[in-house]
């Protein structure tokens, strides 16, 4: 239950920030994820 539990917390925190644009902390911001370009 415990796991259940803190993978929904999880995805609800990660939905909830994607909506709202929260700005990322300046202390993480050398861990941004960024995509790729892929080369052909």
């Amino acid at each position: 239950l415990d796991i259940v539990l803190g993978v929904g917390m999880k995805t609800l925190s990660n939905y909830t920030n994607h909506i709202a644009c929260t700005p990322l902390d300046p202390a993480w911001a050398d861990q941004q994820w960024r995509r790729e370009q892929a080369t052909a």
